[in-house]
């Protein structure tokens, strides 16, 4: 019985939308994945690079509100992969 609540709490856990805001997002070889109807909003620039691996199949923005050198761009280096079929608005 207990073992069944707790991987109901963690299987509703999983489904719950997450918010996420950043000024500067850089990935320096990390992996991040975007699911259909997921967002990834930054108030800045982002920035991949060092083997990052990007899958999109929701929203990636980027807007220029900051105060920072770079705001609202987007830098992929060229050993960073990025996939996915969502969109980009930079």
């Amino acid at each position: 019985m207990k073992k069944s609540v707790i991987q109901s709490i963690a299987l509703f856990s999983l489904l719950l939308p997450v918010c996420l805001n950043a000024q500067i997002l850089s990935s320096n070889g990390g992996t991040i994945f975007i699911s259909n109807g997921g967002e990834l909003f930054c108030n800045g620039g982002v920035e991949f690079n060092n083997n990052s691996a990007i899958t999109n199949n929701g929203q990636l923005r980027t807007t220029k509100n900051s105060t920072i050198i770079l705001a609202g761009t987007l830098s992929n280096n060229s050993t960073s992969n990025i996939s996915g079929s969502g969109d980009y608005y930079v």
